[in-house]
Parts: structure tokens; sequence; C-alpha cells
């Protein structure tokens, strides 16, 4: 290279610029972190099988990494810790806007809430991703007439199910200081979620099916657990 003699138009390629994507120039600093961290997430989730969760996760917590943990959470179905993290991370984001942590905050739930439905002790995890909810809502002074307006739009005839279940069957726990889910929405909603309840549970025919004040057997029962019968009966039907 050092005895060729270069032409002219030769050099005009080490003089060239290089080429740019489109976009590329548009691109901030911190945009390396965010392509590293979708690669680490695409990781996790090919290989989530082969790790050892516990240790990744501790690993997670040690760099604050929350999304990385939340993703380990749902790959190993724990949709409440999941739920937990979400929650925090919206609020240490600072998300520009409320109505933004509102609708993420609801979204995720319903994600959850379809999630675990069917599995073992599902009416559990159900229960508590509600109470998650309520308490996140109380404790950030969010407008509880939005969410309630959510609830009622959002759900499909499984969800209003799900809600009727975990407002009116689950059993109180009694080691939270926390206000029950119950005692922070109007009862207007509850009469609306009623309301539709009833319409779904007429449209299957499990209310025919089941009358209240008798349990399978014809024995007397008292209406809550005429409602978890009818309740069960419709989750069987889904």
């Amino acid at each position: 290279l050092e005895s060729k003699i270069w032409k002219t138009s030769e050099l005009h390629y080490f003089n060239r610029q290089t080429p740019v994507m489109p976009g590329l120039n548009q691109l901030k600093e911190n945009t390396g972190h965010y392509i590293l961290q979708n690669w680490l997430l695409r990781i996790i989730e090919d290989l989530h099988s082969y790790m050892d969760t516990k240790s990744v996760l501790k690993l997670c917590t040690n760099f604050q990494n929350n999304p990385a943990a939340i993703l380990l959470h749902e790959l190993g179905e724990n949709y409440r810790e999941a739920f937990d993290l979400k929650l925090q991370t919206m609020l240490s984001e600072g998300k520009s806007q409320e109505v933004d942590m509102k609708i993420s905050a609801v979204t995720t739930f319903y994600k959850y809430l379809r999630a675990v439905h069917g599995k073992q002790d599902f009416r559990l995890v159900q229960t508590s991703l509600f109470s998650k909810l309520i308490q996140f809502w109380g404790q950030n002074n969010l407008d509880f007439a939005w969410l309630e307006s959510e609830l009622l739009e959002r759900s499909t005839p499984g969800d209003i199910g799900s809600l009727v279940y975990i407002l009116f069957c689950s059993q109180p726990q009694d080691n939270s200081k926390e206000k029950k889910p119950l005692d922070c929405l109007n009862p207007e909603f509850l009469l609306k979620l009623g309301q539709k309840f009833t319409k779904v549970s007429q449209k299957i025919g499990i209310s025919n099916k089941t009358s209240v004040g008798e349990d399978n057997n014809g024995a007397s029962s008292t209406p809550q657990q005429s409602l978890k019968q009818i309740l069960d009966n419709m989750n069987q039907n889904n």
C-alpha cells in the first residue's frame, strides 16, 4: 500500500462520510442502555428455564433492574410479586402524566388477573392482586370514580365473576391494616357490577341451576355460599 500511487478518485473513498441510518442522529446517549436491556430481556425469556431464578433475581435486585425482575416473576407465574414491582417502578419512574400511570396500573392488573385464572389457588391470587390495586389507588390519592368506570368497561364475563368473588366471597385478611376493597368503592359501582353479573349468569343459564339458599345436595346454605357455588359453576363453564 505504501508504494501504491493513489488516484484522486480513490482518495475520495477515505474522505467519504460514514453512512447514517434513518433516525440514527436522533438517538440519545442512553440508547445503548435500552438496547442492552432489551437484549437482556430477550435472553431471560428464551433461557429462563435453564437459569437459577433465585440467583438471577438477586442480581436484578442488587442492580435495581426491575424490568428484568418483573419478567422473571411473570415467567415463574409469581404474579403478586410482579405486580408489586410493577407498581413500585411506576412510582420511581415518575410518570409524566397521572393518566399514564393509572392506565398502566389497570392494564397490568387485568393482564395478571386473566393469566392466573384457572390455576391453583387463583382466587387467592386474584384477591391479592385486586387488594394491591386498591391500596395503590388510595395511597396515591388517585380517582376511584375513574377506576370504577374502567373496571366496568374493561371486564369480560370471566372478569366480572372474578371481581364479584373478590368483593363478596373472599375471606378478609386479618393482618392487613389497609381498608378492605369493598369499603373503598362506591355503592353505585357495586350495584352496576351486580347487574352485569346477573346478566352474565342468566345468559349462560347458571343462575337457574342453583337455588339461593340450597347447595348442590339440597341442604340450606348462606347467600355467600350460594354465590360461591354460582361462581364455581361459571368458572367450570368458561
